[in-house]
């Protein structure tokens, strides 16, 4: 995993890509393993593989930063519906201020002008 993580840093997605699979394959419940692999995904233009990395992850954190990114990623993916879905999932989870940076407010506006109604 550390491997995997320098290589992931290094931006040499690939080869990260196959490490944190490997990582998973030996212990499919490792949250951070999973976190790593989304982003390595996303940013190999690769977000409807990511899609159930995060879903697992916010399942399990319960977060709305989380089903934040969720949405963000499925927004990327083209998969409106469930975007908004997550979105609303987030916003009923509110448990505090979103930061700027964070999914949720950067594919909100996105979600939304594609014809969705707000929650």
């Amino acid at each position: 995993v550390n491997l995997a993580a320098c290589l992931h840093d290094l931006q040499l997605y690939l080869d990260s890509e196959r490490l944190y699979g490997v990582a998973l394959d030996i212990d499919p419940s490792l949250p951070a393993v999973r976190e790593n692999l989304a982003q390595v995904l996303t940013a190999l233009r690769r977000p409807r593989e990511a899609m159930p990395h995060l879903e697992f992850l916010a399942r399990q954190s319960g977060t709305a930063i989380a089903y934040g990114e969720l949405a963000e990623t499925c927004d990327q993916a083209g998969e409106r519906e469930l975007a908004l879905k997550y979105f609303r999932e987030a916003m009923g989870r509110r448990e505090g201020a979103f930061p700027r940076e964070n999914g949720l407010c950067r594919a909100c506006p996105r979600i939304l002008a594609g014809g969705a109604q707000p929650p």
